[in-house]
């Protein structure tokens, strides 16, 4: 559970806490923090999307293609034809893997489905695991 600052009723009070905020957010940038933690988190990120790449490739190329993107917190692949995504995600969760299809994401209809991967909240094993879950899944 987060933390949560008392908010004062007093509004000179409500912006003496919001100035110290903002003082202790710049020093934090100031001093470097913030940048160390982009650079840490970049190379975490990183071997993520490499792992999840690499065993797309390698593990689903009879079922997913994956799609090529160098932004963001996810990763996504096109399915082959004849795959029920929908079951196949719902027979994830009853795994506790948690994974979404393009589906959720687009406006119209599409004649093409998939799957997006996240990662941004997952480790490199916990990685490995949802994905032999999809390809025990996919291979019934």
């Amino acid at each position: 559970m987060a933390a949560s600052l008392p908010v004062p009723s007093c509004p000179r009070a409500a912006n003496r806490l919001h100035s110290s905020l903002q003082t202790g957010v710049a020093a934090f940038i100031a001093e470097g923090h913030l940048a160390r933690h982009v650079r840490k988190m970049r190379q975490i990120y990183g071997r993520r999307r490499q792992l999840l790449y690499a065993l797309l490739r390698r593990d689903f190329s009879d079922w997913l293609e994956p799609i090529p993107s160098l932004y963001g917190m996810h990763v996504a692949a096109w399915a082959r034809d004849g795959i029920d995504l929908d079951a196949a995600v719902q027979a994830l969760a009853g795994r506790s893997v948690k994974i979404h299809t393009l589906g959720r994401y687009q406006l119209r209809p599409s004649p093409h489905s998939g799957l997006v991967f996240g990662y941004g909240a997952v480790d490199l094993p916990e990685i490995e695991r949802g994905l032999a879950a999809l390809q025990a899944v996919l291979a019934q």
